[in-house]
């Protein structure tokens, strides 16, 4: 073996092993939005549109059912959204809307978030679901080609968009992203869920942004 190749090899293992510590979190630059100019509000109504699930294999996309989907029905906790307001009386309290919405497979979320006309205060919280799955393969050196040993990966994505109105004008968006690979025999099934830890978590970090600021 080369010593060019040897480098080459030690960089590839080494990047599989960087990329096997699941689960991991990112962020998408686009549609990100913050103007600075906000403060606690007294209020604001809290809307949170269906669960959108999209599995995607060989370049095709396909909506998975949302009922495939098992979400905990305390998805997000409102003591987080209770930071970006006043401490507030009973009758003022943060309400979950939860809106049934089917969304384009192929549209931009941010661009839609963007194409809101909203009246007063409110904070948007959009969450997506998205898999895929392929069979894992070996060998191939030379002139063989890999073959199926046997296992598969199952590449999953829980996504969180979050947009905050302040006197009907958008001063934030942002998003938060969870990325985790799980390794199975081939056909064994697996649960596709999107647990409130995990939400709690995109949220969090979706908002970490504009909370630093709230300081």
């Amino acid at each position: 073996m080369t010593f060019s190749r040897f480098l080459l090899l030690s960089f590839y293992t080494s990047f599989l092993s960087s990329c096997s510590e699941y689960p991991i979190y990112k962020t998408y630059t686009k549609g990100r939005l913050d103007k600075g100019e906000y403060s606690l509000m007294n209020s604001a109504d809290v809307v949170v549109f269906d669960l959108q699930a999209v599995q995607t294999k060989s370049g095709e996309n396909k909506v998975i059912d949302t009922p495939l989907v098992a979400v905990d029905k305390s998805l997000f906790s409102i003591k987080i959204l209770e930071n970006i307001s006043h401490e507030l009386s009973s009758d003022q309290e943060l309400k979950l809307n939860f809106v049934p919405f089917k969304f384009p497979i192929k549209r931009s979320i941010p661009k839609y978030i963007d194409s809101f006309d909203v009246k007063g205060n409110r904070i948007i919280l959009f969450p997506t679901y998205r898999y895929s799955v392929s069979d894992e393969r070996e060998g191939g050196g030379g002139l063989g080609l890999a073959e199926d040993n046997g296992y598969q990966r199952h590449n999953i994505t829980h996504a969180l968009h979050i947009a905050i109105y302040q006197d009907s004008q958008l001063v934030y968006s942002d998003n938060a992203v969870r990325f985790e690979q799980i390794r199975t025999l081939k056909g064994e099934k697996i649960n596709h869920t999107f647990p409130s830890e995990i939400a709690d978590e995109l949220l969090q970090q979706a908002l970490s942004t504009y909370m630093e600021r709230m300081k």
